[in-house]
């Protein structure tokens, strides 16, 4: 429960669009608190402590120095992907994984997705997409010394294509038999419980190439619509 209260705290602070605003207004107090403190450290005012600019000084600066060593020292354990560009080459990969990216509009995606217009062929490239992530995502792992048992496996997995951009995907319940996982947002948008989603087929095939590799055996997904919030709930 800890370490999930702490990644939420940290996802917070890391996607916030207000923490680089914050960021910047702590260093401008801290700034101008430090340059009046040494400015007037030699004066004595009759209704103010010079020390309290002092304190505001430290108090800003620790905020700013905190963040940035939480950002250096703790973040990096709960990111999933690491993007980094190489300018000279233009080549984007994966620091973690070491896996090479893409980046993409979802509007692309979804273009060459409706080009398709054959529900079976879709899905059948979805599976090959699916199977051909899981030998690189079980590649990455093992060279980083992983040894994740099958859940672990697919806690590891939403937590990258979380990072994606492909939406949030979260393992709501695990059973003997069978897991569900939530999808919230999707990269190919929500069918909405009553028309057919043609790009739903890639993803579906996506999800059950990479679980059929996973568990060694064919694997099919289910998948219900949700309301209030709008998401997916694919059940395997």
């Amino acid at each position: 429960m800890m370490k999930n209260w702490i990644k939420k705290i940290i996802y917070a602070v890391d996607s916030s669009e207000k923490t680089n605003f914050f960021l910047a207004a702590f260093q401008v107090i801290a700034g101008v608190a430090g340059f009046l403190s040494n400015q007037y450290k030699d004066k004595d005012f009759p209704y103010f402590n010079k020390d309290y600019l002092f304190y505001a000084f430290i108090f800003f600066q620790a905020i700013v120095f905190f963040f940035f060593v939480m950002m250096i020292g703790i973040s990096g354990k709960y990111r999933a992907i690491k993007l980094r560009l190489r300018r000279n080459s233009g080549y984007l990969f994966d620091k973690i994984s070491g896996i090479r990216n893409v980046a993409l509009r979802v509007d692309t995606l979804k273009i060459i997705l409706n080009g398709v217009e054959d529900y079976k062929k879709l899905y059948e490239c979805g599976v090959e997409v699916g199977k051909s992530f899981y030998d690189d995502f079980d590649n990455a792992n093992k060279l980083a010394d992983k040894n994740y048992d099958a859940t672990e496996k697919i806690k590891k997995w939403l937590e990258y294509d979380s990072s994606s951009g492909m939406g949030k995907f979260e393992l709501s319940s695990t059973g003997p038999l069978q897991l569900q996982i939530k999808i919230s947002n999707p990269f190919t948008e929500d069918c909405h419980g009553t028309r057919k989603n043609i790009r739903c087929q890639f993803l579906h095939g996506y999800l059950d190439g990479f679980l059929t590799r996973l568990y060694g055996k064919e694997t099919k997904v289910k998948c219900e619509h949700l309301t209030n919030p709008e998401a997916c709930k694919i059940e395997i």
